[in-house]
């Protein structure tokens, strides 16, 4: 095997690798991403809804 196709070769399998790590790390980073936005805006809607609930009782008194 000459230094080329030596060299080639070892890069396409460290290539391949670093794939296999890079594709699960990347998916748990957007889950991860995905839950916080959800949790945060989901905090935010409950304290809107729960203000918009005393405005309408005061309203109604």
């Amino acid at each position: 095997m000459d230094p080329i196709n030596l060299i080639s070769t070892a890069l396409v399998h460290g290539a391949a690798k670093t794939t296999t790590e890079v594709v699960p790390d990347s998916y748990k980073g957007l889950r991860e991403l995905r839950h916080n936005w959800f949790t945060i805006k989901s905090s935010r809607l409950s304290r809107r809804l729960k203000g918009s609930c005393k405005v309408a009782q005061k309203s109604r008194r």
